[in-house]
């Protein structure tokens, strides 16, 4: 009985260790393909004359113990991501004067992504 429970807990381990690595190599993956369709998303949508906001999309992978996290993010105008995806007001002097076209690019990437992962993720497991 030890040597089965022992032998079931190792094979688990091993197993556990494969889903793991198999997870975190599809969301790094998958968060890469997000970057990079939002920086070709960036590009033309709006005026970004300098290229700064395009350039800026990292993706990053945090691994804790069983936890992935995968994360796109623009590092360099971070605080215009909702500006540009949402629209805003326009304000001269205190006074609203207008309201500021939104030009959505995240919603559809993290729509895609979420979509990309799942199937990646359950593609790469059956063939285990």
């Amino acid at each position: 009985p030890a040597d089965f429970t022992h032998t079931m807990n190792a094979l688990l381990k091993e197993y556990g260790d494969e889903v793991i690595e198999i997870t975190v190599s599809a969301a790094d993956g998958t968060a890469k393909e997000a970057r990079n369709k939002l920086r070709a998303n960036s590009a033309g949508a709006f005026k970004n004359r300098t290229g700064r906001y395009r350039r800026g999309w990292r993706a990053s992978l945090i691994k804790k113990n069983t936890s992935v996290l995968a994360q796109v993010y623009n590092a360099t105008d971070y605080q215009l991501t909702h500006l540009l995806e949402n629209g805003h007001d326009v304000v001269r002097g205190g006074v609203v004067v207008g309201h500021a076209k939104a030009y959505p690019h995240i919603a559809d990437v993290n729509d895609w992504a979420i979509q990309a992962f799942e199937s990646e993720l359950y593609r790469r497991l059956k063939e285990k």
